[in-house]
């Protein structure tokens, strides 16, 4: 742990615009952890480039708001992190209270159901959330959370390199992959070269 901070603080002694880090939060506890996380989103705020390396994809969740995926040294995704989770979210369920029995009825069977004295409607990826809550306030509902269940990023990674490995088309190269700003996180089997045209904030680069 401790040389980890050792070699985490000889890479910035010269104050550089890009950093380049390989796994900068293995071997630590969660206090160097969170200390490390920080210190990258701060060079984010600061303008710097970060790239690093990751076997914990839950890092680059947690710390990227862009990610890409490397596999065999070729560009195989890129996207933002909005992007990502928005593409991997599976469901979305919305707590209820004072909703109608006739609206509840109305929504169909199967997507509505009781849960701790609140009324708990199931919605899909593909459905509209926003008419759902006006719906739901038009009624004299009242929404206490609204809570979307997403695959991990682990999952959006293994689907994407499990596809290619079984023959499916590669949906990006290195010479096609889109332009990169903000916070970039890469899940990859090998390095990344990425154009640059301004600091970026960090990518995050793990299998």
């Amino acid at each position: 742990g401790m040389l980890q901070r050792v070699g985490f603080a000889q890479a910035l002694v010269n104050d550089p615009d890009i950093v380049i880090l390989d796994e900068p939060l293995s071997g630590l506890d969660p206090a160097g952890r969170r200390q490390i996380r920080d210190l990258i989103l701060t060079l984010k705020a600061d303008g710097k480039t970060v790239f690093f390396s990751s076997h914990i994809l839950q890092d680059v969740e947690m710390i990227c708001d862009r990610v890409g995926i490397l596999l065999g040294g070729k560009l195989l995704r890129a996207a933002a992190m909005e992007e990502v989770l928005t593409e991997t979210l599976r469901w979305v369920e919305v707590a209820v209270d004072d909703l109608p029995p006739e609206t509840m009825r109305g929504l169909g069977p199967g997507r509505v159901r009781e849960e701790a004295g609140r009324t708990v409607i199931r919605l899909g990826p593909d459905e509209d959330l926003s008419q759902v809550i006006e719906m739901i306030s038009g009624e004299g509902g009242h929404i206490k959370s609204v809570i979307p269940h997403r695959r991990t990023l682990e999952d959006y990674f293994l689907k994407n390199v499990e596809s290619v490995e079984a023959g499916a088309e590669w949906p990006c190269t290195e010479d096609r992959a889109p332009h990169m700003e903000g916070a970039h996180g890469m899940p990859t089997a090998g390095p990344a070269v990425v154009r640059r045209k301004k600091p970026i904030g960090k990518i995050g680069i793990g299998r």
